[in-house]
């Protein structure tokens, strides 16, 4: 039988596991709770000011979950799911995950990583075919 004790030494052992594998990471990483609670943040994201203890949708001014946000359909299917996106108000193209950690069911990461650089290399050297641009 697990204790609650056992369980908020599991909770840091996976805490501690984050840090290890993505405080190196160049773009903000969270990990969540599937109540989207931020258990933990990477450095990126803790110098950019992102809280742990909120919900990540608290970060944008949503009360709510993001209607694009992919966690549910991750944790479910014990799977990561990939998005790409342009960020209008940024003017970025981003790939956004969300991956589920395997033997956790309530647990998962997020991050979006600004892939604009490659994207504008792309195009500069593979322009779009007519009927696109």
């Amino acid at each position: 039988m697990t204790t609650s004790i056992d369980k908020n030494s599991d909770k840091e052992s996976i805490i501690q596991a984050f840090h290890q594998n993505w405080n190196l990471h160049p773009f903000p990483v969270l990990l969540l709770q599937a109540d989207r609670t931020i258990l933990a943040v990477n450095e990126p994201g803790r110098k950019l000011g992102v809280p742990v203890g909120k919900k990540c949708f608290q970060l944008t001014g949503k009360d709510k979950v993001c209607p694009y946000c992919q966690a549910n359909t991750a944790m479910k299917e014990k799977r990561g799911i990939q998005v790409g996106s342009y960020q209008e108000a940024r003017k970025q193209f981003v790939e956004t995950f969300w991956v589920p950690l395997e033997g956790e069911e309530k647990i998962f990461l997020h991050y979006g990583n600004d892939i604009t650089q490659w994207v504008k290399e792309e195009l500069l050297v593979s322009p779009l075919p007519e009927q696109l641009s």
